[in-house]
């Protein structure tokens, strides 16, 4: 279905298959496994040899900031986008997204066209 996606179920430590593959030509490399340090070291290790950019499954929130400080684009939490969904069904009004870090939250929300505060500022 995606022609120009390749898939590889390998050690993404192992460097010889990374540049075996082609790594150097690859615009993404995302791991998901079921590790986090792997899910870590892999992506970077992949971009050392010429991945140009890395995501990461990660489910210690402790580590979620280290991967995304270390270099990797973006790193995805399951236990957090599950809650994201379920919180965004649960808020009131017409959630577009929401996105929760640390004890932060930010909401993108569509006001209603009548809404008063429909082109005001957001500090008013």
């Amino acid at each position: 279905m995606l022609p120009d996606v390749r898939v590889f179920c390998t050690d993404i430590s192992d460097v010889e298959t990374l540049s075996h593959e082609g790594i150097e030509k690859a615009d993404m490399v995302i791991a998901v496994t079921d590790n986090d340090q792997t899910n870590i070291l892999g992506p970077l290790l992949a971009k050392r040899y010429g991945a140009n950019r890395a995501i990461s499954l990660v489910n210690r929130p402790e580590l979620r900031h280290l991967a995304t400080s270390l270099g990797i684009e973006a790193s995805i939490s399951p236990r957090l986008a599950t809650a994201s969904s379920i919180l965004k069904y649960i808020r009131r009004g017409n959630v577009l997204s929401m996105v929760e870090q640390s004890n932060d939250e930010v909401l993108e929300i569509q006001l209603p066209q009548e809404s008063s505060l429909f082109d005001r500022p957001i500090k008013e």
